[in-house]
């Protein structure tokens, strides 16, 4: 390869080392903002549980929507945590749906100072470690390919491997 697209490779990854650590710094912070918020009832309106593929498995990622009352007025939220949970096995899936049935009372956590902010579960998710080591992975592939050499690629047409005399 030569120094352009090194180059280009590394810029690459590390604007996706950025991207990973803007969401975790993000998520961080309403990781443990949300420990110290409010605790009021609600009621799961949907709870779903989509099996997503990879390339050699599935995990499953819930999507739920529930609403809470305040003051008077209703809110409505999707957030179940910071980040949303996902889960390897059908049986940790379930586990989860059959803690948040659809039409059933639940306990909701929300900000004071925004009251329309919410999550059902306060303080770190486990997912949230990942996010910071996807950003220390794309930071290391970035400098590999910043410091990788492209002085190769020059001496390939003659099949040679030996370095330019200085």
């Amino acid at each position: 390869m030569n120094n352009t697209v090194n180059g280009c490779i590394s810029f690459c990854c590390f604007a996706i080392c950025i991207w990973f650590a803007v969401q975790y710094c993000l998520h961080k912070n309403m990781a443990t903002g949300s420990e110290s918020w409010k605790r009021v009832s609600g009621t799961m309106q949907t709870m779903t549980m989509q099996k997503v593929a990879t390339r050699r498995s599935y995990y499953y990622k819930p999507y739920v929507v529930y609403h809470y009352s305040l003051g008077g007025k209703i809110y409505r939220s999707s957030a179940i945590a910071f980040p949303d949970p996902t889960y390897s096995t059908k049986k940790e899936a379930d586990f989860f749906a059959s803690c948040y049935p659809e039409g059933g009372l639940i306990s909701v956590y929300y900000d004071p100072s925004a009251v329309d902010r919410s999550c059902l579960k306060r303080g770190v998710s486990e997912p949230l470690e990942r996010e910071l080591w996807y950003a220390g992975v794309a930071l290391f592939m970035s400098l590999v390919f910043a410091f990788t050499p492209g002085r190769w690629s020059a001496c390939s047409d003659t099949g040679s491997r030996i370095m330019p005399s200085r």
